[in-house]
């Protein structure tokens, strides 16, 4: 059995801290949380569309606000 993951690689410890937490919440699922890395196991449908969404949002604050808030997704690629 294959199990889909993806790593996500945030501009800061915070955004990574962040990220683990909501994905906590939101899959009661773990993941493995590194310095600004965090990889995440078992994606289906539903959490792709949480890491997409949760991506997008950074993203978007960052184009709003004009600084950078998260670098290039590794992994995300392959979840669309």
């Amino acid at each position: 059995m294959r199990t889909e993951k993806a790593t996500l690689i945030f501009e800061t410890y915070d955004q990574a801290k962040e990220f683990s937490i909501a994905w906590s919440r939101e899959t009661m699922a773990g993941h493995v949380h590194g310095n600004k890395e965090v990889i995440v196991y078992n994606i289906d449908k539903k959490r792709k569309k949480f890491i997409t969404n949760y991506v997008k949002k950074l993203n978007d604050e960052r184009d709003n606000q004009n600084q950078t808030s998260i670098k290039k997704t590794t992994g995300a690629k392959s979840l669309v």
